[in-house]
């Protein structure tokens, strides 16, 4: 009989390449966090914050400034980064798991305890927790991710993926108004 908790129990001795695993997944889900945050923290500044960001003459508030006029850029710099941290911690995690608990492979029961399990640790960890404590600290999460997103953004290839999708956005917007669709 299957029994997952004595499995996990009796290779409670992780090997240094699952610890490995386990520190690249800590550090892939702190950035999405961190990243799916920040998406929060932008798109619900008050118009006191933004006021309080034109009173602010650092080189920080400045960069921030520039980010709140470009929502589109930022949106999709923000998509892209967290899609593909997302990536990296379904992958790793996939291998983590396989390693720390031997799965029959034709048992198709396993697979899907597994997508439940790395779907709940990415929608806990890397979506609801960071936005929620985004939500309270807006102002202050999005000046501590205005510098990591500008250099996200500028970064080949997100840089490009960036551009794709703005661009293609408009260019479906722009299809669409003549079609007489109404998009948000």
């Amino acid at each position: 009989m299957f029994n997952p908790l004595f499995i996990l129990i009796q290779n409670l001795a992780i090997s240094s390449e699952e610890t490995g695993y386990f520190v690249l997944i800590a550090f892939l889900l702190l950035l999405s966090g961190l990243i799916s945050g920040s998406e929060v923290a932008f798109l619900s500044l008050r118009p006191a914050d933004k006021d309080e960001l034109k009173k602010d003459n650092s080189k920080t508030a400045e960069m921030t400034r520039d980010l709140i006029q470009k929502p589109q850029e930022l949106l999709a710099t923000i998509l892209i980064a967290n899609n593909f941290l997302n990536f990296g911690i379904v992958i790793s995690l996939s291998k983590f798991i396989n390693e720390a608990i031997p799965f029959d492979d034709g048992n198709w029961w396993h697979f899907f305890a597994k997508i439940l399990v790395i779907t709940f640790i990415i929608v806990l960890f890397g979506e609801v927790m960071p936005k929620v404590y985004a939500t309270k600290n807006r102002l202050v999460f999005a000046k501590l991710m205005t510098r990591p997103l500008v250099a996200i953004g500028a970064l080949p290839p997100f840089s490009w993926l960036k551009s794709f999708l703005v661009k293609g956005t408009k260019i479906i917007r722009k299809y669409a108004h003549k079609k007489g669709v109404k998009l948000s």
